[in-house]
């Protein structure tokens, strides 16, 4: 695989995979500014005067050239020798179309900025959160010291928030509205004085049935932009007219103006679909990378890229991912569904389709074994017929991947696929299929149960290459908690606390039985839920539902409340 630049966050280089080791602070400097200018000659004045300011040593030609040098070889160890080149008056870092992840960020949003002018709403959605899902925080968040760094990084935030509202205005326009007003209250207190952002709530609220919520925040945004010594664009006025007189065109069109676009990952959905059967009993977990559907994975890197590399070989594809109950089995399938949908992935999995398969359903539409054959073998046909999908077999759907060669099957629970009051083998149905090669899939399952099962039979133990996934430390846990936080946050219209995260690891592991994450996230989203509908009903007490004025916010003593109340049993 070629090697990646990354800027839409701490500055990462990669290649085949691998993240780079590089060096000190001021290497890191030095390859940050090349690469906003990538392409471009820097003048080797520009490089001191960026990197040393008024610090710069006597010695300071000597140590642009170590670095300089140092870059080099660093940049030849992963395969991109002669990227970096002199120049008459300076250096030039030469990258592909691709390489750099704020140049495909950029293509992603024209894209999806022509698809929006174009009326195509759908289309226009899924670029611009492929373009938003690049990144990974604040750009060049590590050299914020740097002067270039603070200039790039504020261009990179206008042009990644303008994204965001522009996607907002697709999502709008496919008549998605209750489901946006969480994001957007949030938009508006980090960006007070957009126009959009305030004028995209407004109808947000006021297609949900809130016009007087809709009206006030029309209010509000009048006072924000009064601090300014400003009035509201006439835009924004004509629109607050609007809502005042129920005007019908603020309401979206009863269907989309066209199909959801379907570019790179297709949804599985089609009334015209050549694999109706695994359409019926999957998930597309690339489709729901594409759309932000999926929490963020944090702390799980060395098993996701673990995961991947079984995927990329030629044989004996297929990695098992052993882990207890609760320890995150899943989410590291969801996180190498990203990586497809984003890019970020060799070339061998570049446009794979990664599907969560049902075995349940299966045999819940299953009267007898042999219709249950019959399924599970339509099932595979479907998949090994085509060459880009993985199949993650989610206790049901293993009959449609023989047709199609194109996916990566997730097998989630393999030891109880086809469990029912009949007993169905499936592992006399998936074996032959594996020992072919038509089929590459992701499976979990327990220690025990693969002790107990797949290490009993040496002809299906053969094809599986087990990852170990460990339960998370408590600091880990901590540490992915924060990162889940604002997806909580937004749903339960709450604030969660550093405290109440720390309780709830704490918590957790004290009083329920379980593995971490799992238990500690669920005591944030019980915490959240309780406290979001003690508030409503306050509300209800003190006149009726007034739009609140601040979210409520989840401590300590709120998580410690709720498992007190479960045990019965002061908690502290």
């Amino acid at each position: 695989m070629p090697i990646e630049f990354r800027i839409l966050g701490p500055l990462e280089v990669s290649a085949d995979g691998r993240v780079l080791q590089l060096g000190s602070h001021k290497q890191r400097a030095m390859l940050g500014l090349l690469l906003v200018h990538a392409n471009e000659t820097v003048a080797r004045d520009r490089l001191i005067e960026e990197l040393w300011a008024e610090a710069a040593p006597a010695t300071v030609e000597s140590a642009l050239n170590v670095y300089l040098s140092r870059l080099r070889r660093l940049l030849e160890s992963a395969g991109a020798g002669g990227v970096l080149g002199r120049q008459a008056h300076g250096y030039r870092l030469q990258v592909e179309p691709g390489q750099l992840d704020a140049n495909r960020f950029e293509w992603l949003v024209g894209e999806g900025r022509e698809a929006l002018a174009a009326g195509k709403a759908a289309l226009a959605a899924e670029r611009l959160r492929q373009a938003l899902a690049l990144w990974r925080g604040p750009a060049l968040a590590d050299l914020q010291s740097e002067r270039f760094a603070i200039t790039a990084g504020a261009r990179l935030e206008e042009a990644r928030v303008s994204a965001l509202e522009q996607r907002l205005e697709a999502d709008l326009a496919l008549g998605i509205d209750r489901e946006l007003i969480g994001e957007l209250e949030t938009l508006v207190v980090e960006h007070p004085y957009r126009e959009r952002v305030r004028a995209q709530l407004m109808l947000a609220l006021y297609r949900s049935g809130r016009q007087a919520e809709a009206l006030d925040a029309y209010q509000q945004a009048r006072r924000a932009l009064d601090e300014l010594g400003i009035e509201p664009s006439a835009a924004l006025q004509q629109l607050q007219r609007a809502v005042l007189r129920q005007d019908e065109t603020l309401q979206p069109p009863e269907e989309p103006s066209e199909p959801m676009a379907a570019p790179r990952h297709r949804s599985v959905v089609s009334s015209t679909s050549r694999t109706p059967t695994l359409d019926e009993f999957v998930r597309d977990l690339t489709q729901a990378a594409v759309e932000g559907k999926l929490d963020p994975v944090i702390a799980r890197a060395d098993e996701s890229e673990q995961t991947s590399e079984i995927l990329c070989r030629r044989m004996h594809k297929h990695p098992l991912l052993l882990g207890e109950r609760g320890v995150g089995r899943t989410a590291i399938v969801e996180e190498v569904a990203r990586s497809i949908a984003t890019g970020h992935v060799p070339k061998t999995l570049a446009d794979k389709r990664l599907v969560a398969f049902d075995f349940v359903a299966i045999a819940a539409a299953s009267e007898s074994r042999r219709e249950f054959v019959k399924c599970l073998q339509n099932v595979l046909k479907e998949i090994t017929r085509r060459r880009d999908t993985i199949l993650f077999i989610d206790q049901n759907v293993l009959k449609e991947i023989t047709r199609r060669r194109d996916t990566i099957l997730f097998i989630d629970e393999f030891q109880s696929a086809g469990a029912t009051e009949r007993p169905f083998d499936t592992a006399s149905i998936l074996t032959p299929v594996l020992a072919r090669g038509a089929l590459t899939t992701i499976s979990t399952t327990t220690p025990g149960e693969y002790e107990k099962m797949l290490a009993q039979d040496p002809t299906l133990e053969r094809h599986f290459e087990p990852v170990l996934v460990h339960e998370p430390t408590a600091e880990e846990t901590i540490e992915i908690l924060h990162g889940l936080s604002d997806r909580y946050e937004r749903y339960h219209h709450v604030r969660i606390s550093d405290e109440a995260i720390i309780a709830a690891v704490e918590l957790a592991d004290r009083y329920i039985d379980g593995f971490r994450p799992s238990k500690a996230i669920d005591l944030i989203d019980r915490a959240s839920a309780h406290l979001s509908l003690r508030e409503e009903a306050n509300a209800d007490q003190t006149g009726g539902r007034k739009r609140r004025q601040r979210e409520p916010r989840v401590d300590a003593q709120h998580v410690a409340g709720l498992i007190s109340r479960e045990i019965g049993i002061p908690v502290s």
